[in-house]
């Protein structure tokens, strides 16, 4: 009897793990994109110093290197969701992430551009973050692209000409819905691609909740992670581990409290994590500790990264902690009470 009323709890609709060969073809993706983005994606992003950081203000043609880059996001969500998108909402996107935050660790870390542009002068560093923040949007807005193109082929390729939606044929050949997909939750454009999936849509005071607690946790982990009390050096590694692991704990966290179907309200998270720690970077104040005088050594926790590092690592880990833990159609076992008469049955 415990295991009938166990077994009745779950729903149907759960996903399952993904089996092994999925595995493997989830491995070859990534490995494809990141070997596209290291070839191709370094010629069209590396900076006019070979030695230098990869940013658009490296570089001599920033607005074509952007649309280039762009072209490539796209293509890379592309074959990431034909490949496995039908198993992972979202990870078009994530392989794009992927392949531009090897492409930042390429290039030198945010030293360089502190020694460069800021030469040690407080308020050339200050102007510096400002241009970093906007960076880190125009980054935010190439990835949001590779969403909505994700949920389009999505749409395109696995959810048109089915039988049946909800049949057992359609859901052994496809387990990513629309109403799983981020851009599904977006307002206007998720209404006017994702018709059908209205009723599914997460609660907007709901999904605000869950993005301010997300870019306050994720803020303070990264600020302790990156360089704890005191400002020291820059380093490529403890940057990049830093920002995945605030935001996976960040919306691990939330999701203890919160729970929305998609990546959406969590993903909005990123932009006002860029904006406000590029711009508490601004402010004037006084910075104790040893060699903080040297220009290597960044003011602020924010300045130790740069945005082709922070946007997409951000993506890894808010999209790896969403599919890992924060799906809230994944269920938990819980019994059911028992009425009191079987209960003294089996005593």
């Amino acid at each position: 009897m415990p295991q009938q009323t166990m077994m009745a709890a779950n729903p149907t609709t759960a996903p399952e793990q993904l089996r092994w060969t999925e595995k493997l073809m989830f491995l070859a993706t990534i490995g494809l994109v990141a070997a596209l983005f290291l070839s191709i994606g370094w010629q069209v992003l590396a900076p006019d110093d070979p030695l230098g950081t990869v940013s658009i203000w490296t570089h001599r043609g920033s607005f074509l290197m952007v649309i280039q880059a762009a072209a490539l996001v796209l293509v890379a969500a592309v074959i990431a969701t034909i490949t496995i998108g039908s198993r992972l909402p979202d990870v078009g996107a994530f392989a794009a992430a992927a392949g531009l935050s090897l492409v930042a660790l390429q290039g030198a870390n945010a030293s360089h551009l502190l020694i460069t542009y800021g030469q040690g002068d407080r308020g050339a560093e200050r102007q510096l973050a400002a241009l970093l923040a906007i960076e880190s949007l125009v980054w935010f807005i190439v990835l949001a692209a590779a969403l909505v193109v994700s949920g389009m082929v999505t749409k395109w390729c696995f959810q048109n000409n089915q039988e049946e939606p909800n049949s057992h044929n359609a859901r052994e050949n496809q387990h990513t819905e629309l109403s799983d997909l981020s851009v599904s939750d977006t307002p206007f454009l998720g209404r006017s691609l994702f018709a059908g999936t209205n009723e599914k849509q997460d609660d907007s005071i709901k999904g605000v909740k869950v993005t301010l607690l997300i870019s306050v946790t994720s803020i303070a982990i990264f600020s302790i992670l990156v360089s704890g009390f005191h400002p020291k050096a820059v380093s490529h590694g403890q940057s990049w581990f830093a920002v995945f692991a605030a935001f996976f704990l960040s919306t691990w966290i939330s999701s203890r409290f919160f729970q929305v179907r998609t990546a959406f309200w969590r993903i909005l998270s990123i932009p006002v994590v860029c904006t406000l720690g590029y711009l508490w970077a601004m402010m004037p104040g006084d910075i104790a500790g040893p060699y903080s005088h040297l220009p290597s050594i960044p003011p602020s926790g924010f300045l130790h990264v740069m945005p082709l590092t922070l946007v997409p690592v951000a993506f890894l880990g808010t999209l790896s902690a969403h599919w890992t833990y924060a799906h809230p159609s994944i269920p938990t076992r819980q019994k059911k009470r028992e009425p009191a008469g079987n209960r003294r049955r089996r005593r």
